[in-house]
């Protein structure tokens, strides 16, 4: 014992800074392991990432060289084409004069035509130029001039191409395409390094191309700026795409989320400290040193479960919630770009479209034009070979009235139809003299293929309208360039440059147009691979199936389909699962590092406890000797002092404080979020409503927010109302007690109303259910309504709790639960009784510090009144050894009462009320043997 009692001695003394500054220190190795394990999990998806977007943003800009390359080809074809319907014309007239030069230009749609008499003459003074030439068979030299300024081929081809040149500079983000051997910069989206007047190398902005990893990411400075990059090489490819994110935009978010994290596991670890100090200070000024029966391990163990459940569930939720408002805040950003680009390519067909039908059109007057001048060329050899200059399918030629001519089609005597229904009934109007007639293309009436057919008038030599012709074309190379700027086409787009998925489904057939996540999808019903009716529709975010992929989804509504920015839930959540393992083992590590310091330590006893204590001990069905307030101080709602409450109630007192703060904090973000947030920020987002209500991550958060911000309003009004209740007169106070239990229920009830309101319940259907349950009542389910009521209210107005020593009813005994229906009380002898909740009335709670057992014994009148009162003075003290639930006494009352042959004589113990029984018993049995012993009566 002795030597228990010197290491006991030798221990070292903390006191609450102590331990609180050990506390500190272990939190400060805890956030630095957070942030080692949140930077490599981020750095990992980053590099996926990157790896993806490189190789996306490379195939996205060889498919815009691509159709730059057949746009700039088709319009080259025209413009030599022009060159040598010029040398045709040319051979079969007798000369050209300057003024015929210049009258042709309007005709061929050129800027200048240059005819010199020699083979590859052109003028000095045009070297800017370009020119498209052709021989003639007398070996001049016929060129046409198209300057490089007005609206070209190449500058039609980038205005209407795919998107990664107009909306890369757009991101935040580091994008660079690169020529790979000389490292001359195409485009980037940092506006230094792409510069319109200077062409610019990359390794000017510190990038070594002999150096440069491609098979993983890593660290590069580039521009001054620290990128988390990654380098794309693509086999047998000229060019290469190096895309990077910021360090602070790699890490910002991501280090917010694990602040959060760090706040959840430093309250934890401040509950745990606080229990530990507080409990063993508690025992230490009890029993005068630390006890494992004081200081009860299975309430440490629970304590420390809690907490890691906790941290798993706050870990969980916290990435789940900043995942998806990630999600959320990015795909706003990718459907308006989607939007943008999707009406865009609207535009961009019609441009296209005028542009063929511009250069078609040109060839036909150019036709038109040499037919007319040389009547003799109308033969079919020559329509032939204009058709083969043109690349037109056939030449058909009309007379003043419709009537087919001569054509090199193999139909022979066609007539222009008077049907309005017929495809040719639009170029009647050329019979009237109208220049043309430029049709779209369309199957054609005689043979069901895919034509495009332009109609001009035709003059003789003398200028005078003599009929018409119609060109017939095949549109495949324009329908080829107008699929690039398809739906499907604009799409893949716009996910090279983005996170997620998309998928277009058909609002009028339910049919999937586009999906890049599975194009075996394409063609199928959404209905049948899982979706349902209310997930079609613009504006829907959520999750859906497509079969055996969960997709997060954001849509919106353009044209005639609905558009979805999605996102898998595995890649959405990637890394969620490690982060919330490697959370709880630090703050399991931590919180086993801290016991274990303290089962070394010794603490520092508090100097004094107040006199009179307002908590007694309690019995309840989990666990023995809880501490709870008598029932005086909470009816008087008595000021307890710090060092009077039990470790378990200081422990309560930090974790409301707690949220008192985070309440206060959630309040001062609303009314400062203008300044304190942008527009585009995850509160933003969460706070403005911009997701569909229903039971969701952002549902749960907004209706936290509400409670936290209501909290902080119940806490300021109870205040006040405290406040005032001590200046008002006894009425007022009744007044103003009335008034802050009916703003608790206001306050409990608007809880409930708004969390279900943003769980996606209508709030008209709740005020329908609200009088369907007063039906329901009057039908005859009133009892259990009541029941539930009642209980409600029991635990709000705080009448009794579990633990507590009441009497309903002349039914004296423990509560031992309150239930939604029933509320069970435990007698002395253990007897179990179930009393409805609206049953209990007429309560007396008997819950106070100390109680007193009441004995009256029965004793002849024959017998002397002294000597028996010395015997009990005596022998009454001893009886305390024999029970160690008498607190004091017994202690002899005196005579109570003298009535027929006996004198009632009163014996009073104090006691708890829960140990009433067991004294009582006791004391009968000793004073029993006490009369026995010295020779008395009893009767």
């Amino acid at each position: 014992m002795k030597k228990g009692t010197m290491k006991e001695k030798e221990k070292r003394q903390i006191n609450l800074k102590h331990a609180i500054s050990i506390e500190l220190l272990i939190l400060a190795v805890v956030f630095v392991a957070l942030f080692w394990g949140e930077s490599r999990i981020t750095r990992r998806a980053a590099e996926k990432k990157l790896m993806e977007r490189s190789e996306s943003t490379y195939n996205a800009f060889t498919g815009t060289m691509n159709q730059v390359d057949e746009i700039s080809a088709i319009y080259r074809k025209a413009m030599q084409e022009k060159a040598d319907a010029l040398v045709y014309y040319y051979d079969h007239s007798e000369g050209i004069t300057e003024e015929d030069l210049r009258s042709l230009c309007d005709i061929y749609d050129v800027e200048q035509i240059y005819l010199s008499e020699e083979w590859g003459g052109l003028p000095e003074d045009v070297a800017s130029a370009v020119f498209y030439t052709g021989r003639t068979a007398d070996g001049h030299t016929i060129a046409i001039q198209q300057s490089t300024t007005p609206e070209s081929e190449i500058q039609l081809a980038a205005s209407n191409s795919s998107s990664v040149f107009l909306d890369i500079r757009q991101k935040n983000d580091l994008y660079v395409i690169f020529h790979a051997k000389n490292g001359y910069i195409i485009n980037a989206s940092d506006e230094t390094m792409d510069s319109e007047d200077q062409l610019h190398k990359i390794t000017e902005f510190g990038i070594d191309l002999e150096n440069i990893d491609t098979e993983k990411a890593g660290w590069m400075t580039i521009n001054g700026n620290r990128y988390y990059a990654f380098c794309y090489d693509a086999p047998d490819s000229d060019w290469m795409t190096l895309t990077g994110i910021k360090r602070n935009d790699l890490f910002e978010a991501n280090h917010v989320f694990v602040r959060l994290l760090f706040g959840i596991i430093a309250l934890i670890m401040t509950v745990l400290v606080t229990y530990l100090f507080f409990a063993r200070q508690q025992s230490k000024y009890h029993y005068g040193h630390d006890t494992d029966k004081t200081l009860s391990r299975q309430k440490l163990v629970v304590t420390a479960v809690f907490g890691l459940i906790l941290a798993v569930i706050t870990s969980y939720y916290i990435q789940s919630l900043y995942s998806m408002s990630v999600f959320s805040v990015t795909s706003n950003k990718e459907k308006q770009q989607a939007r943008e680009e999707l009406t865009a390519a609207e535009t961009n067909k019609a441009t296209l479209s005028a542009l063929y039908d511009k250069i078609s059109l040109t060839e036909a007057r150019i036709v038109s034009h040499i037919l007319s001048a040389h009547p003799e060329l109308r033969t079919k050899k020559n329509l032939n070979e204009l058709s083969e200059l043109f690349d037109l399918e056939y030449i058909m030629m009309f007379d003043e009235n419709g009537v087919e001519t001569l054509s090199n089609s193999g139909i022979m005597g066609f007539v222009i139809s008077d049907d309005p229904q017929s495809q040719s009934y639009a170029f009647n109007v050329l019979k009237y003299g109208i220049p043309y007639v430029v049709q779209e293309a369309q199957p054609d009436d005689l043979t069901g293929r895919y034509h495009q057919f332009i109609g001009v008038i035709t003059n003789d030599t003398e200028g005078q309208y003599d009929g018409f012709l119609q060109i017939c074309i095949s549109p495949e190379e324009e329908q080829h360039i107008i699929k690039d700027l398809s739906l499907s086409h604009i799409l893949n787009n716009v996910i090279s440059m983005s996170e997620n998925e998309i998928l277009a489904i058909d609002k009028n057939t339910n049919l999937i147009s586009f999906y890049s996540g599975n194009t075996a999808f394409t063609g199928y019903n959404a209905l049948d691979l899982g979706m349902n009716e209310e997930q079609l529709k613009g504006n829907y975010l959520g999750l859906i199936n497509l079969q055996n992929d969960r997709l997060y989804a954001d849509s919106f509504e353009i044209n005639d389909h609905y558009i979805y920015i999605a996102s898998s839930r595995s890649v959405l959540f990637t890394g969620r699962v490690t982060m919330t393992i490697f959370v709880t083992l630090v703050a399991l590590i931590a919180m086993a590092i801290y016991t274990l310091y303290f089962k070394s330590v010794d603490v520092v006893a508090p100097l004094s406890i107040s006199d009179v204590d307002p908590y007694i001990d309690v019995n309840t069905p989990g666990a023995q000797n809880k501490k709870t307030l008598n029932i005086l101080a909470r009816v008087m709602k008595t000021q307890i002092f710090w060092r009077d409450k039990p470790s378990e109630e200081k422990i309560a007192t930090i974790v409301k404080f707690v949220i008192l703060l985070i309440g206060l904090n959630v309040v001062l973000i609303n009314l400062l979020q203008g300044i304190l947030y942008s527009d585009n920020s995850v509160f933003a987002f969460i706070m403005g409503n911009r997701w569909n209500k229903g039971f969701n991550v952002f549902a749960i958060t907004k209706a936290l927010i509400f409670i936290l911000n209501m909290n902080v309003v119940i806490y300021i009004l109870d205040q006040l109302l405290n406040l005032f209740m001590k200046l008002a007169t006894p009425k007022n106070e009744t007044i103003l007690r009335l008034v802050k239990s009916l703003c608790k229920y206001i306050f409990v009830l608007s809880i409930i109303y708004y969390s279900l309101s943003q769980f996606g319940f209508d709030s008209r259907s709740l005020l329908a259910s609200a009088g369907l349950l007063t039906l329901v009542v009057g039908l005859g389910a009133k009892d259990l309504v009541t029941d539930i009521l009642a209980g409600i209210f029991i635990i709000f107005e705080n009448e009794f709790q579990v633990g507590d020593i009441i009497e309903v009813n002349g039914y004296k005994g423990r509560v031992l639960e309150i239930g939604i229906r029933t509320t069970k009380i435990m007698n002395t002898l253990q007897d179990v009784k179930s009393i409805s909740n609206r049953n209990l009335t007429n309560i007396v709670n008997k819950t106070k510090r100390n109680s007193y057992c009441d004995v009256i014994i029965n004793v002849p009148f024959d017998q002397s009144i002294d000597e028996i009162e010395s015997m009990l003075r005596e022998e009454l003290p001893k009886i305390k050894e024999k029970c160690s639930y008498i607190i004091d006494g017994p202690t002899y009352g005196g005579v109570d009462d003298m009535s027929g042959r006996s004198m009632k004589l009163s014996i009073r113990t104090e006691c708890l009320e829960s140990h009433k029984f067991e004294v009582r018993t006791t004391v009968n049995k000793e004073i029993k043997d006490m009369f026995e012993k010295n020779g008395f009566k009893l009767v």
